[in-house]
């Protein structure tokens, strides 16, 4: 789960607007504003020293209300997807995909900034500004719940457009993401987060 709570935490917000507003005012305005977004990224993993030890890229979208696709194309396939009922994970060289339900399981991930709701960000984070001028501003965000796979996550910003998060675990691993060819509220048909397994996948149920 801590893999799908990783990806899940990449549809927080795609915009940001300059205000005078608190950190948490400003990120509940960015999601009520984010009704669609897609775009393409290279996520790297390093360790605590910051040795790399993972590198992949590939495009994602997402569209309110919980709907999202996360397509990792090289080194590897691999597609994480929910049509915000159902979340899939896919691995087609593997011909196996994991399917669960979305439940209270994602309200304890950074998936819940998806609502949008800046009394529910309040009460899971607390939100700082690290960085803020005319072309770009950042954001530090700390979980209240004691158990929450991030230590911290940091949001940056460049000419309105998300263009980096970086994800810091508990034992200092730092998940960048780094986006390109950002689109905000493009129209996506909700085929596209709707999954439907080839012939012959080996399907897990996990509940």
């Amino acid at each position: 789960m801590k893999f799908i709570a990783l990806l899940q935490t990449l549809v927080l917000s795609l915009v940001c607007s300059s205000s005078l507003a608190s950190p948490t005012q400003d990120l509940a305005k960015i999601l009520t504003e984010m009704q669609s977004a897609q775009g393409q990224f290279v996520q790297t993993l390093a360790d605590s020293k910051g040795n790399l030890l993972q590198s992949s890229e590939g495009r994602f979208a997402v569209k309110k209300p919980g709907k999202f696709l996360w397509q990792t194309e090289s080194p590897f396939p691999q597609q994480l997807m929910s049509d915000g009922e159902l979340l899939w994970l896919y691995d087609p060289d593997l011909e196996q995909a994991t399917v669960s339900t979305i439940n209270d399981k994602v309200s304890q991930t950074p998936a819940v900034l998806l609502s949008g709701d800046g009394n529910t960000i309040e009460n899971q984070y607390v939100v700082t500004r690290l960085n803020s001028n005319s072309t770009s501003q950042s954001f530090k965000l700390v979980s209240r719940e004691l158990r929450a796979d991030f230590a911290t996550i940091q949001a940056s910003f460049n000419a309105n457009l998300l263009s980096q998060m970086r994800l810091t675990d508990k034992s200092g691993n730092v998940t960048t993401f780094n986006f390109t060819r950002v689109v905000l509220n493009p129209t996506l048909d909700d085929a596209v987060f709707q999954f439907t397994p080839p012939a012959g996948t080996d399907i897990i149920h996990n509940d």
